[in-house]
């Protein structure tokens, strides 16, 4: 049985609350890779490594199904100067990047809170998101972009 065919959690879900966003949103189609502030993957225990890279074979098989979570809501902080580097922090996806940095992708699907300097897609509304979002329960509220009930790529879930 292909490795895609396994158990698939339930329809994705975005909700937008009343009180969020104090932030723009876009879709990003193809988000610069090197752009990104994340843990390194590369130094993590081999206990993980044969799910990440059945995670990496489903992507080259089927490709990018759910975009990476993207945070940039500290642009124009002055108390942050420190990240205006790399001022994008990655904060959903960090085994689909390890699956990404391996198959060698430069550029990958994100969707971004904050400022977003790269070509995108300004979203308004939950309507507007849903056809971006493909795995769990995405919320956006007027703390950040928060993902629930996803798929784990452990048990060898993926993302319709």
């Amino acid at each position: 049985m292909p490795h895609h065919n396994r158990l698939l959690k339930p329809k994705p879900k975005v909700m937008w609350t009343q009180d969020a966003p104090g932030y723009k949103v876009h879709y990003v189609e193809e988000f610069p890779l090197d752009k990104l502030r994340y843990k390194d993957l590369w130094e993590l225990d081999e206990l993980g490594r044969p799910w990440r890279e059945a995670l990496r074979d489903d992507i080259k098989e089927r490709g990018m199904r759910t975009p990476l979570i993207v945070w940039n809501h500290h642009m124009g902080n002055p108390h942050l100067q420190h990240m205006s580097k790399k001022p994008y922090i990655l904060m959903n996806g960090r085994n689909r990047m390890w699956a990404l940095v391996s198959l060698g992708y430069t550029h990958a699907p994100a969707i971004v809170s904050g400022e977003c300097e790269y070509p995108s897609i300004e979203i308004r509304n939950a309507s507007e998101l849903r056809p971006y979002w493909s795995d769990g329960t995405l919320m956006v509220t007027n703390k950040g972009l928060e993902v629930f009930g996803k798929t784990d790529p452990r048990k060898r879930e993926y993302p319709k």
